[in-house]
């Protein structure tokens, strides 16, 4: 049960996308004004 996994070192890559990818979800889905973020729920 010892197989070794090669991994390909893309780490660096998978964190840029996803910080990109989270920076578009909230600039366009996030709520823009306080009385909108309330009516979410989240406050």
């Amino acid at each position: 049960m010892k197989e070794h996994i090669d991994h390909s070192g893309a780490w660096g890559l998978a964190l840029i996308f996803i910080v990109i990818a989270s920076w578009l979800l909230y600039r366009y889905l996030a709520p823009k004004t306080w009385k909108e973020w309330a009516s979410a729920g989240v406050v």
